[in-house]
């Protein structure tokens, strides 16, 4: 599955939640250092088939990413997590590879201001 580029510009961001742009990254920073280990954290549940846990696990993600304006991350992740209450797991691999795929454009983004 290929998503278009994230149409999330960080700068932009920053200014509309009203952060000095420094600031933003520190907590996209943060973001970014603790979403890799949930998503891991995830699959892991998915191959347990524990959907309550996996679907906690992807609120995390669905919050952290709202609170700083990433939505389109914040939607896929909400996506996953009503997949997971409703056990339709068949959707579940394609929309992880796209949150998957959103998150390394993220980090892509956020490494080319570094």
């Amino acid at each position: 599955m290929t998503t278009q580029k994230m149409e999330l510009d960080i700068i932009q961001i920053s200014e509309t939640l009203g952060f000095e742009f420094h600031e933003y990254l520190e907590v996209l920073d943060v973001f970014l250092d603790n979403t890799p280990g949930v998503i891991e954290d995830f699959k892991v549940r998915i191959k347990e088939g524990n959907f309550q846990e996996a679907s906690e696990l992807c609120h995390l993600i669905k919050g952290g990413a709202s609170s700083i304006g990433l939505d389109l991350i914040s939607d896929v992740a909400h996506d996953i997590e009503k997949a997971c209450k409703n056990g339709n797991s068949s959707i579940i691999p394609g929309l992880l590879e796209k949150l998957v795929e959103l998150v390394q454009q993220l980090e892509n983004q956020r490494k080319s201001v570094a």
